[in-house]
């Protein structure tokens, strides 16, 4: 039975997705074998969901499958928020949180103040 589902996957929402074991982060685990060239060019609904970044990747909803901003000739289209806390300050604005090591921050958003870009929850982001 789990050889059926998994075929099933491989040809569904798992397809052209390859498992790399040498990864240590689990959301960097997986990585896509083809996707679009473009990610500004998709079109895509609030509310539709992707496996992990390796899928969201391969549609071409972000650049990379790595938790980090994609760019696109305009600046900043999607950002994946897998990790920190979101917290509802009221009206249609939130604030997000990430702790970590420098090298992990987002420092281009800074710029992107008042721009519309794409975002991506992930099920470990804390909302307060």
């Amino acid at each position: 039975m789990d050889d059926a589902r998994l075929r099933s996957l491989q040809r569904g929402r798992l397809k052209d997705v390859d498992h790399a074991v040498q990864q240590k982060d689990q959301f960097e685990r997986y990585i896509a074998r083809a996707s679009c060239s473009d990610s500004a060019v998709v079109d895509f609904e609030p509310g539709h969901w992707w496996l992990n970044l390796a899928c969201a990747h391969r549609d071409g909803i972000v650049g990379n499958a790595h938790e980090r901003p994609t760019k696109d000739r305009y600046g900043v289209a999607a950002l994946p928020l897998l990790t920190g806390t979101e917290e509802h300050l009221g009206g249609n604005m939130y604030r997000y949180c990430r702790e970590g090591k420098l090298s992990d921050m987002h420092f281009s958003l800074m710029s992107q103040v008042g721009t519309q870009i794409r975002l991506l929850r992930g099920y470990r982001l804390k909302s307060l």
